[in-house]
């Protein structure tokens, strides 16, 4: 692991990956900084972009998103989450799918939300597949469709999602979607139980 001096000394370089290591050090405290270097780390991430860092866009969205070290500003979050989320980042399509469910800065979307969760499945998160199953099973933005919520339960269960081992558990205890399992329900209740929540 590299120093921050010397990630200091790569930045001050112009670094692309130095300028983003530093950032993410000083966002999670690996290193004593001053109390809020929120605009540093926005203005590191920033050049780091500009230099091809592809996911220092995602970190900048959230900070744009929660005001830190930048003004709050929901719409360019949104935008970075796009461009995150099409670049091939999971997260950024699950914080985009949040924004567009509960209307946070943007228009409330509930189709579109599907949409950018579905995208976020696609490339594997496990929070993705659980919010996709949610909205069949509840109809919210799809029309319901509980044997595919199943199916995107299942892949959120398999990635470590609690609430979708959860949500699996009770489709198979009721029957609903799936063939009604007493052995499987039991199954994924325990699994869900010892999962960390998600």
């Amino acid at each position: 692991m590299e120093t921050t001096s010397t990630l200091r000394r790569r930045a001050a370089a112009g670094d692309g990956e130095a300028l983003f290591r530093l950032g993410h050090r000083l966002a999670h405290g690996r290193t004593r900084a001053r109390p809020e270097p929120w605009a540093e780390i926005a203005r590191l991430w920033r050049r780091a972009l500009a230099r091809g860092q592809a996911r220092a866009r995602l970190h900048l969205a959230r900070l744009y998103l929660d005001g830190h070290g930048v003004r709050r500003d929901a719409r360019r979050a949104a935008a970075l989450f796009t461009r995150a989320a099409l670049d091939g980042f999971p997260a950024a399509a699950y914080e985009l799918g949040i924004m567009r469910r509960d209307g946070v800065g943007i228009s409330r979307d509930l189709a579109d939300a599907v949409n950018w969760f579905a995208i976020g499945a696609a490339l594997g998160d496990a929070h993705c597949a659980f919010e996709v199953g949610r909205a069949l099973a509840e109809g919210e933005g799809r029309r319901r469709d509980r044997p595919g919520a199943v199916e995107f339960f299942r892949r959120g269960a398999r990635g470590g999602c609690a609430r979708a081992m959860q949500r699996l558990a009770d489709c198979y205890a009721d029957g609903v979607g799936v063939g009604r399992s007493p052995r499987w329900a039991r199954f994924w209740a325990a699994r869900a139980q010892s999962a960390a929540r998600c």
